[in-house]
């Protein structure tokens, strides 16, 4: 199956060939890149391209963009020869390191106060979730280095000794160039994690690949650790790429970069009565192995011990009571190993109290052996006795051989080696990676419109194939004054794009070209409902949560207003409505207000009623004030006033509103207060049932005083 990445990936390569995004990095030799081309595969994925998407030939065979999505697929295909594959990784790399380069400069050419605190930063993290402009297209290139990292990581070196060794040297020197730029660009790591768009593409990339690019080289702690927090919205499913990417971060080229990741990372340690340390859970929803040692030995390497020691002491007691408690040696070994290699060496009480905890402690000899070196080399000369004492003798002449020569013995196990983890990802995704160009044919239906159904649940779970294309529409509509022109252009092209429906509408309704917005909104649901027929289902859920659905929903949700607000067509709008909250239960839209509405609009209260009993802890202000309506008419006076006390303090202006009519141009006053433009609204929807009962208003009179 296609990776929702790998689906991204695609999209937004269409998106950038059909709105004509040039390339604006460093020069290159392309016609050099160009040549190599396989024609036969080219044209396949030519005429997949053109089929799905609509794209011109001539734009596929001219742009940059997708010459490089060719090689970034094509470069796992063993029917093309390896020594080309290899040339064209090595064109490509060479590229990513000149357009990181160009990035470094333009930076150095920034004001320093370009970045004026650290509000402003966090509102970029959270905000677009690409670079704009230019630099967006760069990005994309870059994305396509992981397939080249692991391209290069899995062919092994010649075992031949009479094989030129400059090829060996030079396959090397591509490799690490390779990781080095993939490792630090989190798509590397998200690529085999089926998660969230707004994930994906947010602000884990905004935070971390600046660093990768050499954007933004200004940010600290303070929101560097955003990312991590477990607690932040919608990061749980975005702790496999955070703790990978913390891991790069420690070991990033850029000494202040690892100073401010680490004590970020320090921050993280923290375990409490009634909650388990962050950097603990992030590690155990991890995709690969050997993450702690190496980030506790990263952050003990690049902050003060004399800061984060206690909280490593508390960090390990802790752990040492989880099942995970094996890590405890191997977090030792790889913090003492840090610690021996830093240039100097200071004495302090949490160095000593972190000695004193392995002595204590009941471990292996090697971890014993760590201990024992830290203690002798920062002059805790009795510790280190003790120490030597309890170990094997094959440690005690490792301890001996680093009193006499100052040999560091290797300490750290090997799969807590950052070149280990890095592996262990890339073995991880190699295999997709590698089957990728066969799943772009094999599974092409998957480019074109329809729903995927996910059947592991009681109820099948719908979920549109292709992500809507805001990046495209925006860069259409962008600066555009006829944008009905431009829309009705988009829809003739791509009549499934259910955005540029309601983005349509929309334009007409501003217009005041009510029919056409009507029929535009039922041409883009009926599109819908085409496809679902084609699924021959009873029951379904499209749930909002899947980011591809969100458009389909949405347009069924404006449509069914503008039907319930046109009052032209109640039953069908309270179908809509009454559909929604079948196929999404969480109503994320909430259709149930609006179906509410429909119902007091048709006099239907039996129906009106039960939603309400349905909705009991709903307490928006349709919902409080149509208790206080229904419990009146069903005679239940003592009910109805308590509803009706409790939308007063909810908003002091609706029942005046409600009793002295409504000017609707109100609601353009930019200065409005919210609670009275709610009241306006409210009333804009329900006046008329309300004043259709005489001793209903009379009551609402009575009540006012």
């Amino acid at each position: 199956m296609w990776s929702e990445y790998q689906k991204y990936r695609i999209t937004y390569l269409c998106d950038l060939l059909e709105i004509g995004t040039d390339y604006t990095g460093p020069e290159f030799n392309w016609e050099e890149l160009r040549q190599e081309v396989d024609s036969e595969k080219f044209d396949q994925l030519s005429s997949l391209l053109k089929d799905a998407f609509g794209l011109d030939s001539k734009v596929l065979n001219d742009n940059k963009y997708f010459l490089l999505y060719f090689w970034g697929i094509f470069l796992w295909d063993e029917d093309i020869p390896f020594e080309t594959r290899f040339r064209i990784a090595q064109k490509i790399i060479n590229l990513g390191r000149l357009i990181r380069k160009a990035n470094e400069r333009e930076v150095d050419n920034v004001e320093s106060d370009s970045v004026k605190n650290d509000e402003e930063v966090i509102a970029i993290i959270l905000g677009e979730p690409e670079y704009g402009n230019t630099e967006i297209a760069r990005w994309y290139l870059l994305a396509g280095l992981d397939a080249i990292a692991f391209f290069l990581q899995n062919f092994k070196l010649s075992d031949n000794e009479e094989d030129d060794n400059g090829n060996d040297r030079e396959l090397i020197k591509i490799v690490a160039e390779a990781m080095n730029l993939a490792r630090n660009c989190p798509r590397f790591f998200l690529k085999a994690l089926d998660i969230t768009f707004n994930l994906t593409l947010g602000y884990f990339e905004s935070t971390i690949t600046s660093y990768a690019l050499g954007l933004n080289p200004n940010i600290g702690p303070d929101y560097l650790e955003l990312p991590f927090e477990v607690f932040f919205p919608d990061t749980l499913f975005g702790t496999d790429p955070s703790i990978l990417s913390l891991v790069c971060l420690l070991r990033h080229e850029d000494d202040e970069v690892r100073r401010k990741a680490a004590y970020a990372g320090a921050s993280l340690l923290t375990w409490g009565s009634s909650f388990k340390s962050h950097i603990y859970v992030l590690n155990r929803m991890a995709p690969t192995s050997g993450l702690l040692p190496v980030i506790i030995a990263g952050i003990a390497e690049n902050t003060s011990f004399s800061f984060v020691g206690k909280r490593i002491i508390n960090f390990l007691e802790e752990l040492g009571r989880t099942e995970e408690k094996t890590e405890v040696p191997l977090i030792i070994r790889a913090v003492c190993d840090s610690l021996l290699k830093k240039k100097t060496k200071r004495k302090s009480r949490a160095l000593e109290e972190f000695i004193k905890y392995i002595m204590d402690l009941k471990t292996n000899s090697r971890a014993r052996l760590a201990g024992a070196l830290l203690a002798q080399a920062y002059g805790y000369k009795e510790y280190a006795l003790v120490l030597y004492e309890s170990l094997s003798k094959r440690d005690q002449k490792a301890f001996e051989s680093f009193v006499e020569n100052g040999v560091i013995p290797k300490l750290r196990d090997k799969d807590s080696e950052e070149s280990a983890i890095v592996s262990s990802v890339v073995s991880t995704n190699y295999e997709i990676a590698r089957k990728m160009h066969r799943t772009i044919f094999e599974e092409k239906d998957s480019l074109f419109p329809g729903f995927e159904i996910d059947s592991s649940e009681r109820v099948p779970s719908l979920r549109y194939n292709l992500p809507p294309r805001e990046y495209y529409l925006k860069k259409m509509l962008e600066n555009k004054e006829d944008k009905v022109q431009i829309l009705e252009k988009v829809l003739e092209k791509h009549p499934y794009e259910f955005t540029a429906y309601m983005e349509l509408a929309n334009e007409y309704f501003t217009l005041g070209m009510e029919e056409d917005c009507r029929r535009t909104l039922e041409t883009g649901v009926e599109k819908i409902q085409e496809l679902l027929r084609k699924l021959n289902l009873r029951n379904y859920m499209i749930e909002f949560s899947h980011h591809h659905n969100r458009p389909i929903l949405m347009l069924f949700k404006d449509f069914g207003d503008f039907l319930r607000m046109r009052g032209s067509n109640l039953a069908k709008a309270t179908q809509i409505f009454e559909w929604m909250l079948v196929v999404e239960p969480m109503d994320f839209l909430n259709a149930k207000n609006s179906l509410l509405n429909c119902y007091f609009r048709q006099r239907n209260f039996i129906k009106a009623e039960k939603l309400l009993e349905w909705y009991e802890d709903e307490n928006s202000l349709d919902f409080v004030m149509g208790r206080a309506f229904i419990y009146y008419i069903r005679r239940n006076i003592e009910r109805a006033n308590l509803e009706l006390s409790l939308a007063k303090r909810m908003n002091p202006y609706v029942i005046d509103i409600l009793l002295m009519g409504i000017d609707p141009e109100e609601l353009d006053n930019v200065e409005i207060e919210l609670e009275k433009k709610e009241a306006i609204i409210y009333a804009l929807e329900y006046e008329k049932v309300w004043k259709s009962y005489p001793r209903v208003m009379r009551w609402l009179k009575n009540q006012r005083r």
